[in-house]
């Protein structure tokens, strides 16, 4: 009841901290949950490969989905039902983007497709829109990196050092 009770008497709180979690969600840093990313590359060389960058591709995927025919649209609205979930979810219930992982698949097939669009127009000499794309990707990098803080990301390193010295202590 007090909950609601803040959220009537300042509504724009709220709206400002779900645009908040909806920005970090397009952030290229992924936010631990139970262990933190850069712990677990020390221990497994496989995670240290590159994977894709999450605001690079879903920047690709809306360029692969706005690239479809109209009558397509539809469909791919539909298999991209899972990442708008997990978005939905992350914003209205979580505290942080962690959830996005098991989304990115679903993301691939568009950045494929929007990656194809843009390899495309540059070869049709499209050079206003291959600019738009470059420039909307240099963009979702550049912002990707910048969402959350090297000070956030140096308390969650922290955080999961002391959680795993706890584990190690106590096991």
């Amino acid at each position: 009841a007090e909950a609601w009770e803040h959220v009537r008497a300042h509504p724009l709180d709220l709206v400002r901290g779900l645009l908040r979690k909806t920005v970090r969600h397009f952030a290229s840093y992924e936010i631990p949950r139970n262990e933190n990313l850069e712990t677990l590359r020390q221990a497994a060389p496989v995670l240290r490969w590159t994977y894709p960058v999450f605001p690079l591709t879903a920047c690709l995927a809306l360029i692969g989905l706005v690239s479809m025919p109209p009558s397509g649209r539809r469909l791919g609205l539909v298999l991209l039902a899972p990442w708008i979930s997990a978005l939905v979810t992350e914003v209205v219930y979580f505290n942080a983007s962690r959830y996005r992982s098991a989304s990115l698949p679903f993301l691939i097939p568009f950045a494929v497709l929007g990656a194809g669009r843009c390899c495309q127009d540059l070869r049709a000499r499209r050079l206003a829109r291959t600019a738009l794309a470059l420039l909307a990707l240099a963009a979702a990098g550049l912002a990707g990196g910048r969402i959350v803080s090297a000070l956030e990301r140096r308390q969650h390193l922290s955080a999961s050092t002391f959680k795993s010295a706890m584990l190690e202590a106590y096991a």
